[in-house]
């Protein structure tokens, strides 16, 4: 962005220097009557840049990169790059890897960056430690977010874009903006949310009426998860405060965004929607209830927040919890990823975790890309837990 204002504030002092001494502005460069940040919002949205609503984690797997620049200040006496990859989430720095060496590296490392809210991109930049001085630019992949958002994943390998870091034949032929590639593959999870929900729906105060003939609303609450609907209070008839104190319980497994408390009129005809309380699943999940009394609003274009009345309820998760004896079996893969740098088939086992605590493992089978593990894996589980995962390695 800094760059596109700077070039675009050049061009017109540029005009204005050619005003000034009586020659014509150049016809070429029209300076739009905006503000910069707005012209690259439009400049934005012409290249097809646009934001993804996150809520949960970022899985971002750094597997290996190759062709790697050498920019080390001592190459010529056999010295190697030591390369590491920085993940940016929109230009902040969330992780980075350890440091390699050399220009093919294998890097085989996990990290998870929690999101909530908007973002447009991850950037995987590939930097050379330095002791004596600033870290060197490699190279880095853009991986918008609207794909991660809308596929689930997307993977490399990439080719890596370094400008004006190659010079000579390489700027020539075009090629000086690729400076190797990077293998990697980036995960989307929603916020999961497994267990048991009781939700509390106490009462309503000065609830707006929508009833054309100035009567008071009949009101009752739609409780959905995202849009998923799971469950309806009662209505409760000619009331601006409704008193409902009803209590739904429900068993909930998978990937959700928000729990909705929406308040609707009852009507002979299409019911009238009022508004809603939304409780993010991963703020429930940190603090396990949520009570109080919320603001309704109806939101308006051009508009301040227009106030509808007030809702008080209470929401309470309550984890799954086992006891007894885990068994896995029938393990087998298909098709998988060969990572092997020299082209042979994987050495492939399965590591079971549970909450990230490793539980047990399989046995290897040797040069093979679609394995049949006939081993069992057991393991006692007690208690509350959230996340079982299956993880396949190459040896």
């Amino acid at each position: 962005e800094r760059n596109f204002i700077t070039n675009l504030l050049k061009k017109k002092v540029e005009n204005d220097i050619r005003v000034k001494l009586g020659f014509e502005p150049v016809p070429l460069v029209k300076v739009p009557k905006i503000s910069p940040s707005a012209l690259f919002a439009k400049f934005k949205s012409k290249v097809g840049w646009s934001t993804a609503t996150l809520s949960g984690t970022l899985r971002v797997s750094i597997l290996r990169a190759e062709g790697l620049l050498n920019k080390d200040w001592f190459q010529y006496l056999g010295n190697l790059s030591d390369p590491y990859i920085s993940i940016l989430l929109d230009g902040a720095e969330k992780a980075k890897t350890s440091v390699r060496s050399g220009s093919d590296v294998i890097f085989k490392e996990f990290h998870e960056i929690p999101v909530e809210g908007k973002f447009e991109r991850l950037t995987l930049r590939v930097m050379d430690k330095d002791k004596f001085k600033d870290d060197d630019f490699l190279g880095e992949v853009h991986v918008p977010l609207v794909d991660v958002w809308e596929k689930g994943q997307v993977k490399g390998p990439s080719k890596l874009v370094a400008r004006d870091l190659l010079k000579g034949e390489a700027a020539k032929t075009g090629d000086d903006k690729v400076a190797g590639t990077l293998d990697f593959l980036v995960e989307y999870r929603p916020t999961t949310i497994d267990g048991h929900l009781t939700i509390k729906v106490e009462k309503g105060e000065d609830l707006k009426s929508h009833d054309l003939m100035g009567s008071k609303s009949d009101p009752y609450v739609v409780v959905l998860l995202d849009s998923d609907e799971l469950g309806r209070t009662p209505t409760i008839q000619n009331s601006e405060s409704p008193v409902w104190n009803s209590t739904l319980e429900f068993d909930v497994s998978g990937n959700y965004d928000q729990i909705n408390l929406s308040v609707w009129d009852d009507d002979k005809g299409s019911d009238d929607y009022i508004s809603h309380v939304a409780i993010p699943t991963k703020e429930l999940l940190a603090k396990k209830e949520i009570s109080g009394t919320f603001p309704l609003y109806r939101h308006e274009d051009g508009k301040e927040l227009i106030p509808l009345g007030k809702l008080s309820c209470s929401i309470k998760w309550t984890p799954p919890r086992l006891n007894g004896t885990i068994t896995i079996r029938g393990l087998h893969a298909s098709d998988l990823y060969q990572s092997d740098w020299f082209g042979n088939k994987n050495d492939a086992f399965v590591e079971v975790l549970l909450d990230k605590v490793s539980v047990g493992k399989t046995g290897i089978v040797q040069d093979n890309s679609s394995p049949v593990w006939t081993d069992e894996i057991r393991f006692k589980g007690e208690g509350a837990h959230q996340e079982l995962l299956v993880v396949v390695w190459d040896k």
